[in-house]
C-alpha cells in the first residue's frame, strides 16, 4: 500500500505565519522610527524659525526702549526720528507730536526749570506671547525719573504689541506696567 504523500502546506504554515509576523513587525518598526524622525525635524525647524523670531523681537524692543524710555530737558527735542522705523506710522505722529510745541520757548523754559529726566535700562530678557495677529513683548526695565535733583527709581515692565502692516512688523501699541 501506498501511502499517500504528507501535506506539505500543512507543516510549513506556522513557519509561513511567523515570517509575515516578522515582516510585518519590521515595517511597522520603519514606519515608526521613520515618522518620529520626521517629526523631530519639523520640530527643530520649527523651534529654529521661532528662535529667530524671538530674538528679533528682543533685540527691536530693546532698542525701541532705550531710544523712547530715555529724555533728558538738557535734550528737550529728542531724537524721535530713530524710533520711527519701529512704529506704525500713526503712533509715531501721536509721539512725535506738534513739532510747534516743542520749539515753543514757553515749553522749553518750563522743562529747563523742571529739569525733568527719565533713564530707562532693561533689567532682564523679554518674554515674547504669540497671539492671533501680533506679538506681545514684555521687558523687564528700571526707570529712574529725576526732577529738580531728586530721583526716584522704578521696576517696570514695558509691553510692546507688534503688528505685520504692510508686509512688515511694526509697533501698533505700547505701555507700562508696574
Amino acid at each position: 500500500m501506498i501511502s499517500p504523500p504528507p501535506n506539505l502546506n500543512s507543516a510549513n504554515q506556522p513557519q509561513a505565519k511567523e515570517k509575515s509576523k516578522s515582516r510585518l513587525l519590521i515595517i511597522l518598526s520603519v514606519v515608526v522610527i521613520v515618522s518620529v524622525i520626521i517629526l523631530v525635524l519639523i520640530n527643530l525647524f520649527t523651534n529654529k524659525e521661532s528662535g529667530s523670531t524671538n530674538n528679533d523681537f528682543s533685540a527691536k524692543s530693546k532698542a525701541f526702549i532705550e531710544a523712547y524710555g530715555n529724555s533728558s530737558y538738557k535734550d528737550p527735542v529728542r531724537n524721535l526720528a530713530s524710533i520711527q522705523s519701529f512704529l506704525d506710522p500713526t503712533l509715531y505722529k501721536s509721539i512725535q507730536g506738534d513739532s510747534a510745541n516743542s520749539q515753543d520757548p514757553i515749553y522749553l523754559s518750563n522743562l529747563n526749570k523742571s529739569q525733568f529726566s527719565i533713564e530707562t535700562k532693561t533689567t532682564g530678557e523679554p518674554t515674547l506671547q504669540k497671539t492671533s495677529k501680533s506679538y506681545l513683548v514684555k521687558v523687564p526695565v528700571s526707570e529712574k525719573s529725576t526732577q529738580n535733583g531728586v530721583s526716584q527709581t522704578e521696576n517696570k515692565v514695558y509691553l510692546i504689541t507688534w503688528s505685520k502692516i504692510n508686509n512688515a512688523w511694526q509697533i501698533t501699541d505700547f505701555g507700562t506696567t508696574n
